[in-house]
C-alpha cells in the first residue's frame, strides 16, 4: 500500500510540478495551434459528467503558467487566482461533491486580433450538477491569448454570468 501512496505523490509531482507547461502543450499540440482549438479544448476540458471527471491536464496546457483567472462574482466581488490555485480550486469543489458534473460550452464569440495577440468574448452557458440546457445560467469569458512559435495561449481570463441587472448585450449573442 505505501509503494501504491509513493507512486501516486510522484506522478501528481510529476504531473503538477516538474513538468513544464511547454511539455504540456507538446502532449496537445493540435489544441495550441488555432484560437479555434484552444478555445473549444477549454470548454471541453472542465465539462464533465456526473461519474467522471473534468481532464485537467488538458486544461492546463492551454494557459500560460502565469495566467490570470479574475471572476467577477453575483455580488461583485472579485476572485483573482492564477492556473494553479483555479485548478486546486476546481479540484476541491469535485472531492468535496459540491460539483459532481460540470457543462460548460460556447454560444458566441467576438474576436479581435493584431499579430500574435488576441482578445476574445466568448459567451458561454454552464451548469453545474444541471443536465437540462434549460436550466444552464450563461455568460462571458474575456479571453486573452497570445500566439508564441505557432501555439496559441491563454494568459488571461476574465469572466462573469449573466444576471438580472446585467444581462448580455444582443450584439455579443450574434
Amino acid at each position: 500500500m505505501k509503494i501504491a501512496s509513493r507512486f501516486a505523490i510522484i506522478l501528481l509531482f510529476l504531473a503538477f510540478v516538474i513538468i513544464p507547461t511547454s511539455l504540456l502543450s507538446s502532449l496537445f499540440p493540435d489544441e495550441t495551434n488555432s484560437m479555434d482549438a484552444v478555445i473549444k479544448a477549454l470548454y471541453e476540458s472542465l465539462s464533465f459528467p456526473e461519474g467522471k471527471m473534468p481532464d485537467l491536464e488538458r486544461f492546463q496546457a492551454l494557459f500560460a503558467p502565469e495566467a490570470q483567472f479574475i471572476r467577477i462574482n453575483k455580488d461583485d466581488t472579485i476572485d483573482r487566482m492564477n492556473r494553479d490555485s483555479f485548478i486546486r480550486s476546481f479540484q476541491e469543489r469535485i472531492q468535496k461533491g459540491l460539483i459532481k458534473s460540470f457543462h460548460e460550452s460556447e454560444i458566441s464569440r467576438r474576436a479581435q486580433v493584431f499579430g500574435r495577440m488576441a482578445h476574445v468574448f466568448s459567451v458561454y452557458k454552464k451548469g453545474i450538477n444541471i443536465v437540462d440546457p434549460e436550466k444552464m445560467g450563461r455568460g462571458i469569458n474575456s479571453l486573452q491569448l497570445y500566439n508564441e512559435s505557432g501555439q496559441w495561449k491563454i494568459c488571461a481570463i476574465l469572466w462573469m454570468d449573466e444576471r438580472s441587472d446585467c444581462p448580455i448585450p444582443q450584439k455579443y449573442l450574434q
